[in-house]
């Protein structure tokens, strides 16, 4: 088990390292390269309408470019996270998919402290998980997510109102993956994971972990 352990921290770790390091060359390389094209093109005189409509589209595409650069890299690794910790990065991740998608989320954190360093990169990525497979196959209208600490735990419950599914057999396919990730995630920091859903009654994940622990 502590083998096993060991090397899922490892390939996990590997994993986060390779996203902040494609995340920061997309924000600090490849953004600014862009811009200073956008920089040098508006340095142009046009002469005929046709080339000032090249122009604006040519300017318009540069802006969605900037944009996707932007949106890819703070999805690999928010920056909101470095700077402000888990909660703050988990309230934006929210206020996104509310902006693009249909699901309402109840955000209720009771007063929850940012985890430890090792621990805010996979409380951030569980929820992330939970509220993607949410928003993306649940068809919920409604998701509420409750925060909280209790004997030195950190407490996540979420509870949505979609189709659900039979969570003994999802696990074990291949559509199960995002699932198997959050379980992953949870024996890393050694907590426990239930998880109840059936078919028509909807989902409801209880994840439970010490908020000190030796091996993060």
């Amino acid at each position: 088990m502590a083998l096993y352990k060991s090397k899922l921290d490892a390939e996990i770790t590997t994993l986060e390292k390779e996203r902040t390091r494609i995340a920061a060359d997309l924000h600090d390389d490849l953004g600014p390269l862009v811009s200073a094209v956008k920089f040098k093109l508006n340095g142009l005189e046009p002469v005929l309408s046709e080339e000032q409509t090249l122009l604006t589209d040519i300017n318009e595409n540069l802006d969605n470019i900037v944009y996707r650069l932007r949106s890819i890299s703070n999805g690999l690794m928010p920056n909101t996270l470095l700077r402000k910790g888990a909660m703050y990065a988990i309230e934006e991740y929210i206020n996104s998919v509310m902006a693009n998608t249909t699901l309402k989320i109840e955000w209720l954190n009771y007063e929850a402290p940012n985890p430890p360093d090792g621990k805010a990169i996979h409380l951030y990525r569980i929820l992330q998980e939970i509220i993607h497979n949410t928003a993306k196959h649940a068809k919920a209208t409604k998701l509420k997510i409750q925060l909280y600490t209790r004997n030195n735990n950190f407490i996540i419950l979420t509870t949505d109102n979609g189709i659900g599914f039979p969570a003994a057999t999802i696990l074990k396919e291949p559509a199960g993956i995002g699932l198997q990730n959050i379980q992953s995630r949870v024996e890393l920091l050694e907590g426990t994971l239930q998880l109840v859903s059936k078919p028509g009654k909807g989902t409801q994940f209880l994840i439970e972990f010490p908020y000190t622990n030796k091996n993060i």
